[in-house]
């Protein structure tokens, strides 16, 4: 089983160098889906990116996954899941539901479905675009039968992602949250006692959920700085 890390860096700055740095401790290197010599021409293309490299990858690998390389560490490396598409959760809806109200009331269906009220005690509960994980062939199904490999222009790529997400929980497509954080972990609008350090004095612990997660993401411009330097 092989599982191969892509991102979508566009231009190199201290973020992306910890975020290699971190792959690098684990002997891996990271697969950059963007373009050389190509600017950056607006988020919607970058789906287009992503659905690219699916194809170029699929018989090479078996899973991906993808990292935000601007704000993410890794801090334990993982082998995602064969049979369904997992994507990371935060605390807030963004884009901000005061301009897209409709995100709450999509998100409120989402919940009242009772397979999903074991987790509404869980602080992390709106998509995340920084993180996800699956097989390719999975992955090549849902960009394909929901528009993904489509979007062009300076689009909200949350926002697309968020509303395709959960049409496809609603058809019954195997794709689901890391509600418990088991892989990826958001640290904005962090509360006293949501993490504590592993006895190591690395590692960062969910004390709400037990989990020691394994990709850490600085959302919302969350200083990573605390992070950075206890790897160093």
């Amino acid at each position: 089983m092989s599982n191969i890390v892509i991102t979508a860096i566009y231009s190199e700055f201290w973020g992306t160098k910890n975020f290699r740095a971190s792959l690098k401790q684990f002997g891996l290197e990271p697969y950059n889906v963007f373009p050389n010599n190509t600017p950056h021409k607006g988020n919607g293309f970058i789906y287009q990116y992503f659905y690219k490299a699916f194809l170029d990858l699929r018989g090479k690998f078996d899973t991906v996954t993808y990292s935000d390389g601007a704000d993410t560490f890794f801090q334990r490396p993982f082998q995602p899941p064969t049979d369904r598409i997992i994507y990371s959760v935060e605390k807030q809806i963004w884009p901000p539901e005061q301009q897209f109200p409709h995100l709450r009331a999509m998100y409120n269906q989402y919940y009242s479905n009772p397979k999903h009220k074991g987790v509404m005690h869980l602080p992390w509960k709106f998509l995340n675009g920084g993180n996800w994980c699956g097989p390719i062939e999975l992955l090549i199904e849902w960009y394909e039968k929901y528009g993904l490999n489509k979007l062009t222009g300076d689009i909200n790529g949350q926002m697309e992602q968020a509303e395709a997400f959960i049409k496809a929980d609603a058809n019954g497509f195997p794709i689901e949250f890391d509600h418990f954080c088991q892989y990826f972990q958001t640290t904005a609008f962090e509360n006293k006692g949501d993490f504590d350090l592993a006895p190591d004095g690395k590692l960062l612990v969910n004390n709400l959920t037990g989990t020691i997660p394994c990709v850490l993401h600085g959302n919302g411009r969350t200083d990573m700085t605390p992070i950075y330097d206890r790897w160093k």
